[in-house]
């Protein structure tokens, strides 16, 4: 349970951008997959941005650059803070694998090269593919200036990832930091088994980027995985 949550620190922990303009984005498996979620992403003309996570009973805000995960709606919601939520996972984490050695330079080092382009759902872009593999791209980016919002906000959420993940006790940059190189040259029309399959300017209602309720304290949080054996709902 402890490795779920922390890959989904890893792909959602904060989606937020210096972006300046309305946008809806829709995620989805390729078509034909049978499975059955989707990844929304909404962001604000501030750059405050709200999430869906795929597959999870949560969704993700982020004000002002802090990102949130939260459970339920109206007075039954519960806001937890994302360092939060890392910090928590770190110290469980140490506690269950004390002896962990660090993970060791280069261990993890990926190479993404630039190759074809790839169409996906209709928009065209740049295939970025892992080495020795040249037939099925890891990310497909696009360069269309529509999308910059969007490319903006994943890749400001993954450098937020890359540094939320030295709380716990592993950090995992060398592929990490690769993707983040990639996913800074525009917006992802493929990524991490998802791909871009709507986009929409219409106006987003303002209460949509305000917390429903308090962040949860450090303990409160460690209380409520424990009970739920460490998964974040």
């Amino acid at each position: 349970m402890i490795a779920r949550l922390a890959a989904l620190l890893l792909l959602c922990i904060a989606f937020t951008a210096p972006a300046q303009a309305q946008l809806t984005a829709v995620y989805t498996p390729p078509e034909g997959s049978p499975i059955p979620f989707e990844m929304r992403i909404e962001i604000a003309p501030n750059g405050d941005v709200r999430g869906t996570l795929p597959g999870q009973s949560l969704w993700l805000l982020t004000i002002a650059g802090e990102g949130y995960f939260i459970s339920g709606e109206g007075k039954d919601a519960k806001v937890m803070r994302a360092t939060d939520v890392a910090a928590v996972l770190g110290e469980q984490m140490k506690k269950m694998m004390p002896d962990m050695p660090p993970i060791p330079d280069g261990a993890l080092e990926m190479v993404l090269t630039e190759g074809k382009p790839v169409t996906v759902r209709g928009r065209t872009g740049t295939g970025w593919y892992m080495e020795g593999n040249d037939t099925a791209p890891a990310m497909v980016i696009s360069s269309d200036p529509a999308l910059a919002p969007l490319g903006k906000a994943l890749a400001y959420q993954f450098e937020i990832s890359t540094r939320m993940m030295a709380q716990l006790s592993f950090a995992p940059t060398g592929f990490m930091d690769e993707m983040l190189r990639v996913l800074r040259t525009g917006a992802p029309l493929s990524v991490s088994g998802l791909e871009l399959n709507t986009v929409a300017t219409a106006p987003i209602p303002a209460d949509r980027f305000v917390l429903p309720a308090a962040p949860l304290s450090r303990e409160e949080i460690r209380t409520r995985l424990e009970a739920s054996n460490w998964q974040l709902r």
